[in-house]
């Protein structure tokens, strides 16, 4: 008999199946400290797993406290020693405000580049728990994207430099859209103290912002931007069957993957591509360079288009000086200030107009508080305008079903109280809908 089974049958404890393979893995342990961790206690259920998370943590009894300290100074080394029934620690959800407490401490902005490895793998393995995933604590997750978003800017901001205007377009749509996706996500949820530990991840994001889409504008100043929205087209014509076309105004490259993430059944292909959008970005423009131009075909059954995306700003931009005829936070016409200027004859719009853009994700200096939400200028965020293109799968063929009704229905009936009915009704009903197909009435044979 071993110690799990004695334990068990001594001292009629109520273990897990989990905490039980727990306990057989690391008895040798639990007997080789028996007097530190147990000693003549009696060993209850808690106490059992008080020693093992003693053991996990390599203490010589169970203190969360110094759990934590240990658990943040060496996370690599305990998750080795972290068997996996315990991992979560749910029996503790008082753990997750000991560990927040601990990273607020040790974390600030200066040091949050060097700790967000750590910070990450905490969040990671916390928004796993019983605790996070009914709400009860709702920090880790925002933790988690901060983290993620912060990362993935840095890496972003060692690479774009030398970019020309096509790289910068393709990482966009491969990778980088995922960054705007997460800033939308987490201006959700609703921070608290843990806000020093997202706070780095805007910065980042907002850093990331101006400086790739200032390099794109200097990449457009040399090779130039040519709208293509007008053969938004090419996709419909020539169709082998009727094709639905949906606008969708200030739809931008990431809102279009989230939703062709969220389609459901019924789908059998879908793709995201991109057109270069018109400027200025704003819905006058870029819906008439939507309208109906018929050129090549693709042959898809529904197809989503935009006509420009949008900036998303936390906090007020810098505000660029300017003069022309018509001013707005993110272009001008008829106007020669600005960090980039260009005749709408050489940007694919018919006309000699002088239109003016800032740079990165600046805005014009226009009287009034600044909006959450711009659009006009020339940016990834802008101007890269998503197409979705679905292809709807075959509805299944109906299938001719027949019933066969039995003129007598034989039953047990076992109340005492209630006689038995001479008759019941037999339905048919379908099981998506939930409508009765058809129904009638038997007859009732009891079955002695």
């Amino acid at each position: 008999m071993d110690l799990t089974e004695l334990l068990l049958r001594k001292s009629k404890l109520s273990l897990s199946s989990e905490v039980i393979k727990a306990l057989q893995k690391n008895s040798s342990m639990l007997v080789k400290n028996w007097n530190s961790l147990i000693g003549k206690k009696e060993p209850t259920t808690e106490l059992i797993v008080d020693s093992l998370f003693a053991i996990a943590f390599e203490l010589s009894r169970w203190d969360e406290e110094e759990a934590i300290i240990k658990f943040i100074v060496k996370p690599e080394e305990i998750a080795r020693e972290l068997k996996e029934a315990l991992t979560s620690v749910e029996t503790f959800p008082e753990i997750d405000e000991l560990i927040l407490d601990e990273l607020l401490s040790s974390t600030n902005p200066e040091n949050y580049g060097d700790k967000v490895d750590l910070i990450e793998k905490i969040a990671e393995r916390r928004v796993e728990t019983f605790w996070v995933k009914n709400m009860r604590v709702k920090y880790w997750k925002p933790i988690r994207i901060a983290s993620r978003l912060f990362k993935g800017c840095g890496e972003a901001l060692k690479e774009y430099e030398r970019m020309n205007r096509d790289e910068i377009i393709d990482k966009y749509v491969s990778s980088w859209w995922k960054f705007d996706s997460m800033v939308l996500e987490l201006s959700t949820f609703d921070c608290g103290r843990e806000e020093s530990l997202i706070t780095p991840a805007y910065v980042a994001y907002e850093t990331y912002l101006d400086k790739v889409n200032r390099r794109l504008l200097e990449a457009v100043k040399k090779e130039g931007w040519k709208q293509n929205l007008s053969s938004f087209w090419s996709y419909v014509t020539r169709a082998e069957k009727p094709v639905a076309v949906f606008f969708t105004d200030a739809l931008r490259y990431d809102l279009a993957k989230m939703l062709v993430e969220e389609l459901g059944v019924g789908v059998e292909e879908v793709k995201v591509e991109w057109l270069f959008g018109v400027l200025p970005s704003i819905t006058e423009v870029g819906m008439a360079a939507l309208l109906p131009d018929a050129q090549l075909s693709l042959a898809f059954d529904n197809l989503l288009g935009g006509d420009h995306g949008f900036l998303y700003l936390r906090k007020e931009p810098e505000r660029v000086p300017c003069k022309g005829e018509v001013v707005k936070w993110r272009f001008a016409i008829n106007s020669s200030e600005g960090n980039f200027v260009a005749k709408t004859g050489d940007i694919g719009i018919d006309g000699d107009l002088l239109l003016a853009f800032p740079a990165g994700a600046s805005i014009f200096a226009v009287q009034g508080g600044t909006p959450e939400f711009v659009h006009g200028g020339l940016s990834l965020q802008e101007t890269v305008v998503p197409v979705v293109n679905l292809k709807l799968a075959k509805p299944k063929e109906k299938v001719k079903v027949s019933v066969e009704y039995p003129e007598t229905i034989r039953l047990s009936w076992l109340s005492e109280f209630e006689e038995a009915p001479e008759e019941v009704e037999i339905k048919v009903v379908d099981y998506d809908t939930g409508e009765v197909v058809s129904k009638r009435k038997a007859k009732v044979s009891l079955l002695m």
